[in-house]
């Protein structure tokens, strides 16, 4: 998160274990700039509710954004297991010549 305000500066602080980046910012638009930049190691994730956490270098990791995203894994869309009649009656094929075979 970027906790502070315009009267004492602004901090970046990680959602997940709570380090700071080690600087002070006079702007809330300073501390985005700075996550922004990638050489930092920040990143913005948001999560299924729409709402956006900061994650430091140290737990900018695979599995802990899969956790912030609301999700342990990616998981590929499966498709459902149809026989080849009915994959041809929901094409509009006529499967009556094909008897038989």
């Amino acid at each position: 998160m970027i906790d502070g305000d315009d009267d004492n500066g602004y901090a970046l602080v990680c959602d997940n274990c709570g380090d700071d980046c080690g600087e002070s910012f006079v702007t809330f638009f300073d501390a985005v700039e700075y996550k922004r930049d990638r050489d930092n190691g920040w990143r913005s994730v948001k999560d299924k509710n729409d709402a956006w956490f900061e994650l430091c270098p140290s737990c900018n990791q695979p599995g802990i954004i899969a956790d912030f995203k609301g999700t342990k894994e990616r998981e590929e869309p499966q498709m459902p297991k149809r026989s080849g009649d009915e994959l041809a009656r929901l094409a509009g094929m006529d499967t009556s010549e094909f008897e038989g075979f």
